[in-house]
């Protein structure tokens, strides 16, 4: 689901840029589409038995093209489930518009054939576009090798041109290869600059980009999904998503306040203890520091969320990690706590502390008052100097374990974790 001129090289790669990894994104604010999209859901059966009947009751309270577009489009995503046993067995039974109405399951070819047809049929000018996709088999690092594998629209809304994809708004595969239904706004009306990070239309016209990218550009690109925009991330150090490095690397996004950020480091389907990560935010960036176990290939996935939206973290990039060494041991465990406080270590930063050893801790934590590095019974609180806290402490513990007093909160929570050996 799926130059010959040194001057010319630097000019394409700065435009390269300035279109895939602006500096500041802005968040537009969302449109209420409630209306719409409730019209939309609640749809009667009895016009659903065709094309032409569908399109005209879906389009009844549009009053322009973009409430038309959303309207059609909230309507597949909600009714045409993805046929699992068609993608896995390579027998997609009958694909076109009426034959994906009458069966209310497709793939992607036919997900876009029917937005195309209802679209037509409500007076739209609808493209059904062609190309590569990282979807569900995709793993980053993958090249693009044989045909195309995926399909979408392009819709002409005010004259001009727009980017949506119903199959991936209506929902995904999941671990046990069975369809999730789940919404995704992210695939409706996409901006370009954040469609192509996933879609690689076979015509380069309908990447809508002032500066076409390749295919070798595509496949190089961060794997970045719905989540790493709607949190307002960007990326400032690395540009592409192979990283060849030694025993530890570290990756910065510049992030808004608002975006809090998890990290996990994977070999394969196999995901590594927490302690190989670490992250932390600094002057609008986010540092995540990653160190690798023994050489080999390994992934660092990263999962994001607004600070104050409820539910759990969403998967947000992936970058491929190839490593010439290893390292054993790793970092402190970092509470969720820690992140979403502004907690920025300065040290120790090994997660492996030796007993007798006199370590020195230096700790920020936005807001705190107080900061306690605990072991066994006893407390060592920290000095503070506003959101710093330092202090030196002998270890004599097995288990050593640093917590906070934040306001508001009568008990304290828990920010690092540390082993002394």
């Amino acid at each position: 689901m799926l130059v010959q001129h040194v001057s010319k090289i630097h000019l394409l790669l700065i435009t390269l840029t300035a279109i895939l990894y602006p500096m500041d994104r802005v968040q537009a604010q969302p449109v209420n589409w409630e209306r719409i999209d409730t019209h939309a859901l609640k749809t009667p059966n009895h016009v659903e038995n065709s094309v032409q009947t569908l399109a005209t009751y879906l389009v009844e309270p549009a009053g322009n093209e973009h409430e038309k577009v959303r309207a059609i489009f909230r309507w597949v995503t909600q009714n045409i489930a993805y046929d699992t046993e068609g993608y896995f067995s390579g027998q997609y039974g009958d694909l076109s518009p009426d034959g994906v109405l009458k069966s209310r399951s497709a793939v992607c070819d036919g997900y876009a054939g029917l937005f195309d047809m209802l679209g037509k049929a409500a007076g739209l000018e609808v493209v059904k576009v062609i190309g590569y996709s990282k979807g569900y088999s995709y793993a980053v690092g993958d090249q693009l090798d044989g045909a195309s594998n995926h399909a979408w629209n392009a819709v002409m809304i005010d004259n001009k041109w727009y980017l949506l994809d119903a199959t991936w708004g209506a929902g995904y595969l999941g671990d046990n290869n069975k369809f999730v239904r789940k919404f995704q706004n992210h695939y409706f009306l996409t901006p370009p600059d954040e469609f192509i990070y996933d879609h690689l239309p076979s015509d380069a016209q309908w990447q809508l980009l002032e500066q076409p990218v390749s295919k070798q550009d595509y496949a190089d690109f961060v794997y970045l999904r719905p989540a790493f925009f709607h949190t307002g991330l960007t990326i400032q150090s690395h540009r592409h998503s192979l990283i060849e490095m030694d025993d530890q690397n570290t990756v910065t996004l510049r992030a808004p306040d608002r975006a809090v950020l998890l990290a996990q480091l994977m070999q394969g389907e196999n995901k590594l203890d927490e302690a190989f990560t670490f992250l932390q935010r600094k002057n609008g960036s986010y540092n995540i520091q990653a160190i690798i176990p023994q050489s080999g290939r390994y992934v660092l996935r990263l999962f994001a969320k607004n600070r104050d939206e409820e539910g759990s973290y969403s998967w947000a990039l992936d970058y491929s990690l190839t490593a010439s060494e290893g390292r054993p041991g790793g970092f402190p465990r970092a509470f969720s706590t820690f992140s979403e406080n502004g907690g920025y270590l300065h040290s120790p930063m090994s997660g492996r502390l030796k007993r007798g050893s006199t370590q020195i801790f230096k700790i920020q934590v936005q807001g705190a008052e107080k900061v306690a590095v605990i072991m066994g019974d006893n407390w060592h609180d920290l000095n503070k100097e506003g959101d710093l806290f330092t202090g030196d402490v002998t270890i004599n513990d097995k288990n050593i374990r640093v917590f906070a007093k934040l306001p508001g909160r009568e008990q304290y929570d828990g920010l690092l974790e540390y082993t002394g050996f």
